[in-house]
This record gives structure tokens, C-alpha cells and sequence, in this order.
């Protein structure tokens, strides 16, 4: 994330610096901008990214990068500043614009739920049945506790996970 006027934002193609000053209006506004891949950037782009997309759809314009990535500018809607507000919210407490650590808290439990149904599928017997269906709430805490959001999902060690399970 950076905070930056239009004309100097890094990481965005011309033909979405061409949309954002549609929005804004001139290239020295003053914009919040976002980048993450699979390889690069970090969760809170990603929650950025989607927050604004679906809160302040008007603002925000965003395009799709390689490797499972997006680029995204939001800008201040008329009469409002959008970006100060986010700015000053932020540089106290991370989470701390509007319910954005609840939409993080809502990404988090989507990003484990699909690493337990990937964990639960991938480990199975000889037969194909799952070894570790009847644990998911084992899986959950152990998760919880072991792991942390990335931009791709999920971060965690499956061998460990699996001497956990073993061990109990």
C-alpha cells in the first residue's frame, strides 16, 4: 500500500491510471494505491483490495495481474477525504478504518476453511477415504494458531500439521 498522488503511483498500467484520473479528475490528487501477486504484496493489499471494491465501488478502480495479483487506486469521492480518513485510521491500528477488521477477520475464516477442505482432501487412505474428515475442529485451532492469511491463501506447514494429528 502506498499513499501517493496519481501521477507517481508504482505499481498500475496506463489504462488504469487512465481510469483513476477519470475519477479524480487531475494527476496530483492524492490517491491510496494497492499491489499484491501469489509472489508479492501482502494480505492487507488483498483485504484493500476487495474492501474497496465492494464499499466504494465509485472510487476504486483495480485490473488483474500475473500471478493471481491485482493493481488498485482508490481515489476521494466529491467532497469527502476518503483518503486521509483511511490514512490517519490505518496509521493508528492497521484494521482500524470503518469494520475492515472484520471483512480481515472474514477472509481469514475463508482462507482456512478452504485449506481444511484442501488438508481433509489431500490426505487420504488407500481406500481414497479422507483420514482426517472426523477432526476438522482439531484442524481449525491447530490452524488458528500455526498458520497466517498470505495473498494466495493460507500459510502453513502441512508435515506439521500431520506430526500434530499424529501425535495425539
Amino acid at each position: 500500500m502506498e499513499f501517493t498522488t496519481l501521477d507517481k503511483v508504482t505499481y498500475a498500467s496506463n489504462s488504469l491510471r487512465e481510469e483513476a484520473l477519470a475519477l479524480a479528475g487531475n494527476k496530483d490528487a492524492k490517491v491510496a494505491a494497492f499491489a499484491y501477486t501469489d509472489y508479492g504484496g501482502d494480505a492487507f493489499d488483498l483485504l484493500c483490495c476487495n474492501y474497496f471494491e465492494e464499499n466504494y465501488p465509485d472510487c476504486f478502480v483495480w485490473e488483474n495481474t500475473s500471478w493471481s495479483g491485482r493493481n488498485g487506486i482508490l481515489v476521494n469521492p466529491p467532497g469527502r477525504d476518503l483518503i486521509g480518513e483511511f490514512e490517519e485510521a490505518v496509521g493508528e491500528y492497521l484494521l482500524g478504518f470503518e469494520d475492515m477488521e472484520e471483512a480481515y477477520t472474514e477472509l481469514e475464516i475463508e482462507a482456512i476453511d478452504e485449506a481444511i477442505a484442501y488438508f481433509i482432501e489431500s490426505n487420504t487412505d488407500e481406500d481414497g477415504e479422507p483420514i482426517y474428515a472426523s477432526r476438522e475442529e482439531e484442524i481449525r485451532e491447530w490452524l488458528w494458531n500455526n498458520g497466517r492469511l498470505e495473498t494466495q491463501g493460507w500459510d502453513y506447514s502441512e508435515h506439521s500439521l500431520i506430526e500434530h494429528l499424529e501425535s495425539e
